[in-house]
């Protein structure tokens, strides 16, 4: 039984790790790195997770499934200093522990997906176009029109625009992922040579504009160099995504300098990710399976746009497809 997965998050590493024993798995992702938006970039000396930033843990079954990756230092907790910032004004303020963990991957968040990926088969460069189904299986087709093989299952972990792009037309789910709608996210990454004594670590942000800062060298197994990560509203991206990325970048500079009271311009080093699909609305969706298809789509949008929901998909998604496997 041979198994296709597009892309390579949280989701879909988890469905391949839950079905590679029961059949031939292989993820194809069109980075050049797997995780999706777990995601690090390094500018040395500076990193930054300009992805999720962090992810609690609230399901009984992503705990146990984190558990032994916290008891080997893949995943620690971040025990930030948190302020919450509305009109550039602090309006409640306190300090992460125990008591509300909040987690991330370390050395980097990208750690913990590239510890799921091990003895997974993946390619990586490469961008499905297509899904077609023939009478000996479904055959994945490149953006080069490059045939990729003929399987008997294929699961799209990508976001719900993207899937709708590439599976056919008429699997039973193909009218209600098409209304599903993700939103943008503008990451601003900066790195300093001085330390601006912020006073907090982590801050949420009631503004127009900006929705999240924090220093992202605060979290655990990190270089020291201050690096700072900032993050767009969902609403603004999604006006202004095409927008010049240095215009962006000095926008979004101005904008939180006002709000923290401290001048970012003096970063050393500045850069801006757009995410074109962030975030997602809450839901309860759970899964998509055809099974006249053999076909499937799964992913953090599917629930909410948070780490565990990936998980608990892709999970899911495995789970029902071993029980026709087997």
């Amino acid at each position: 039984m041979k198994i296709a997965i597009i892309g390579s998050g949280i989701s879909a590493l988890t469905a391949a790790r839950k079905l590679n024993n029961a059949a031939d798995v292989t993820i194809f992702d069109k980075s050049k790195g797997i995780g999706g938006r777990i995601a690090t970039r390094r500018a040395d000396p500076f990193i930054f997770d300009h992805g999720a930033q962090y992810f609690l843990i609230k399901n009984n079954e992503f705990e146990s499934f984190v558990s032994p990756f916290i008891e080997k230092g893949i995943i620690k907790r971040w025990d930030a200093y948190f302020k919450e910032f509305e009109g550039g004004k602090v309006i409640s303020e306190r300090q992460w522990n125990e008591n509300f963990a909040h987690y991330v991957g370390a050395p980097n968040m990208n750690a913990f997906c590239k510890s799921l990926a091990v003895d997974l088969n993946i390619i990586k460069n490469t961008k499905i176009h297509q899904v077609v189904k023939s009478d000996i299986g479904l055959r994945l087709i490149d953006d080069k029109e490059v045939e990729l093989g003929i399987f008997d299952w294929v699961i799209s972990t990508v976001p719900s625009k993207q899937a709708v792009e590439i599976l056919p037309k008429n699997i039973n789910f193909f009218d209600e992922i098409s209304s599903i709608k993700m939103s943008p996210c503008f990451t601003l990454m900066l790195g300093f040579e001085k330390d601006l004594d912020l006073g907090f670590e982590a801050a949420m942000i009631h503004n127009e504009l900006i929705s999240w800062l924090s220093v992202n060298s605060s979290k655990p197994d990190r270089p020291k160099d201050l690096s700072i990560v900032i993050q767009s509203t969902n609403r603004w991206a999604d006006k202004n995504l095409k927008l010049d990325k240095d215009f962006v970048v000095k926008k979004m500079i101005s904008e939180a300098s006002g709000i923290i009271n401290r001048d970012l311009n003096k970063a050393v080093h500045k850069d801006v990710h757009g995410w074109h699909f962030a975030n997602a609305p809450k839901r309860d969706l759970g899964v998509f399976v055809d099974y006249e298809m053999n076909l499937a789509a799964c992913g953090d949008w599917c629930m909410h746009g948070r780490v565990e929901a990936a998980y608990l998909s892709g999970n899911e998604t495995a789970t029902k497809i071993l029980e026709v496997l087997v």
